[in-house]
């Protein structure tokens, strides 16, 4: 009897794991019988073949930064992180175009490293409508209203979470090639800009947990971050800003630099949140600013004593700034790493727009759409076309005597000393 109630137990562990098999098989079928009818698709293949052939025409003859030192008369007491501009690449994971594009991480995430884009945008946001009930981050693409743009026959799972996450799997990617032999210049330094568009509520454990999650999705990085690997410092909780800009830029050769437009002070308070899943502690420098708001920028930040060393802002407010208020703009570049991007974000910026704003203000990066062959500019010998760290011309950049300790910027070096219109604040 007992043997026979044994058999009987057994048979039904095998038909349930068979179901469950069978189960996920089909799935995983259905799943990929998705993805490659997408796949299959004209657009599909013409995007692909643009975007190939962009990166062969772009890595072309591209150095690391040692390379560029060598060949650049920076002094050694110039060659602060701040005084370079870096190669940024918008949407990273996305493959474009900008309307009813997909994302494609892999191809799109080695396409831009090959390019030299060593400064990642990931555009974060949550679907409300679809996923009510589980607003879990994700990459997104929206435009000027807000709208999202993705072509919707690409989204076999537009509700993510901790196992399916777009985050993750870009994540996933530029772990894998962004330190390897699959790019020209993999020893150089690697900035990853978090730029949150929105958050689910105000909540302090809300707001903590969807930053958590978004912590979690960062997990293939970590083993790179500076916080762990940087000599000379802690690098966590933004907690030496002002030091993290003024070391020589080979101080983060082969590493990950951590930057954030959202306010994540509240993990301070919540002890018991371990340090992989504290955004605060895992973001290195955090992004203000002083003009229009994009996403969940603050104008104010509680670290360095309120002075900020990291700016987030429209190119069209840098590009409207009178004459007269130019001189205390460069004077914050020098010691304030600044991204600007569109409002729009279909929007290329044109060359003239790009050279005013890195070359007369000095403005670090402009994000590129890497699919896009109007950037092709960026590309060219007086931009990025050879390295992806350039240096700024002399008089933008900061000088830090090697045996020095770097101290807060003095308050006239913030951009507030410019007396800049502030703007209506915006979605994006």
């Amino acid at each position: 009897m007992k043997t026979v109630s044994y058999l009987l137990v057994l048979l039904i562990v095998v038909v349930s794991i068979a179901v469950v098999y069978r189960a996920f098989q089909f799935h995983v079928e259905g799943f990929d019988t998705l993805m490659q009818g997408y796949r299959s698709s004209s657009g599909y293949k013409t995007q692909v073949a643009l975007v190939q052939e962009l990166q062969e025409i772009r890595s072309n003859g591209r150095r690391d930064y040692n390379d560029m030192l060598q060949s650049s008369d920076i002094p050694v007491e110039e060659q602060c992180l701040v005084n370079f501009y870096s190669l940024g690449c918008r949407f990273t994971g996305y493959l474009g175009p900008f309307a009813k594009g997909c994302f494609d991480v892999d191809t799109a995430v080695l396409s831009a490293l090959k390019m030299g884009c060593r400064t990642l945008v990931l555009e974060i946001d949550y679907y409300d409508k679809i996923c009510s009930s589980n607003p879990y981050p994700r990459l997104v693409v929206r435009d000027k209203n807000s709208a999202n743009i993705l072509d919707p026959n690409s989204e076999t799972n537009p509700c993510q979470n901790a196992e399916n996450s777009n985050i993750f799997d870009t994540c996933t990617s530029i772990a894998r090639y962004a330190f390897s032999n699959s790019v020209p210049n993999p020893v150089d330094p690697l900035i990853i800009v978090l730029y949150i568009l929105r958050i689910p509520s105000e909540d302090v454990k809300i707001k903590t947990t969807y930053y958590s999650n978004i912590a979690q999705s960062l997990q293939p990085l970590l083993n790179k971050a500076v916080n762990i690997l940087a000599a000379g410092g802690n690098y966590s909780r933004q907690a030496q800003e002002s030091a993290l800009l003024a070391n020589p830029i080979s101080t983060y050769a082969g590493q990950v630099l951590f930057f954030c437009n959202a306010d994540t002070s509240d993990f301070r308070t919540q002890p018991d949140i371990p340090t992989n899943l504290d955004l605060d502690y895992i973001v290195n420098l955090r992004l203000c600013y002083n003009m229009n708001q994009l996403g969940m920028t603050k104008n104010m930040t509680t670290n360095s004593g309120g002075t900020k060393f990291g700016l987030l802002e429209p190119v069209g407010g840098y590009t409207q700034i009178p004459d007269t208020d130019v001189s205390p703009i460069q004077s914050a570049t020098k010691s304030t790493w600044t991204l600007c991007l569109d409002m729009d974000p279909s929007q290329i910026v044109p060359q003239k727009s790009t050279d005013q704003l890195m070359k007369s203000i000095g403005v670090h990066c402009i994000p590129i759409q890497m699919w896009s062959k109007d950037y092709d500019y960026m590309f060219d010998k007086d931009h990025f076309g050879k390295w992806s760290f350039i240096p700024k011309p002399q008089p933008l950049r900061q000088t830090i005597p090697a045996t020095s300790i770097p101290a807060s910027a003095a308050p006239q070096t913030n951009a507030n000393g410019g007396q800049l219109r502030k703007a209506t604040a915006s979605p994006h």
